[in-house]
């Protein structure tokens, strides 16, 4: 391989790198994209499973008193009965008053116990989607940073790409050999034999690439001879 073919090979190299690099970038954008809406679905899930809880901890107290009130009432009936009765509370009165006292405590301790487990239900569903959203967070930050890192590599190679393309065309003598490097590197297909890429050694016969110059083997750059 030629020096001209190297530092063509090299150029076509820089020039895939800029390419590869950003659709890479492309790509981290798009999933620090889909990462952030991910968040904010798991954000918007934490907001209404914590106020689900709120609710449900406000049933619970209002069926409590509920409750409540409702053995209040049936006691309340239930001395009233005994007095028109002409009994005093004592007795088998007594013993029903006391049993109303318990199967109430009793309902009221249930309600308030179902009501606390379907809280502690929804607060756990918020704690989870709210730790799935700080994930995505995570996520994303860490594909926006290597989205950059793609950007800057893209970057710097496209700078090498033209500095040496510049260097290459500032060498050449005339502007017919300038033209024909210059269609090569503008279509992205080297010299049959380079490889197509930096370093690439790849045969003569080989590469399947299309070679714009008659005789690839030709020198670009005029020889003299020493007489």
């Amino acid at each position: 391989m030629t020096v001209l073919d190297q530092t063509i090979a090299e150029i076509l190299g820089f020039q895939s790198d800029v390419a590869s690099n950003t659709a890479a970038a492309k790509g981290q954008t798009f999933s620090a994209q889909g990462y952030a809406l991910e968040g904010e679905a798991y954000g918007l899930a934490a907001d209404i499973a914590t106020q689900n809880a709120a609710l449900e901890a406000a049933s619970g107290e209002i069926q409590a008193y509920q409750e409540r009130r409702k053995v209040a009432e049936a006691i309340g009936g239930q001395r009233a009965d005994t007095a028109a009765a002409g009994f005093k509370t004592s007795g088998s009165s007594l013993a029903a008053l006391k049993s109303s006292y318990q199967q109430g405590y009793l309902s009221e301790q249930i309600i308030r116990t179902q009501s606390l487990m379907t809280e502690g239900g929804y607060l756990e569903e918020a704690t989870a989607a709210r730790l799935q959203r700080d994930a995505a967070g995570v996520a994303g930050k860490a594909a926006t940073e290597l989205g950059d890192a793609y950007t800057t590599a893209a970057g710097t190679a496209a700078t090498q790409a033209a500095q040496e393309t510049a260097a290459l065309l500032g060498a050449l003598p005339s502007p017919e050999q300038k033209a024909e490097v210059a269609a090569i590197l503008n279509t992205g297909s080297p010299r049959t034999g380079t490889g197509g890429g930096r370093g690439g050694t790849a045969g003569r016969s080989g590469g399947g690439y299309v070679a714009p110059f008659p005789d690839p083997n030709r020198p670009l750059w005029p020889t003299t001879r020493t007489v």
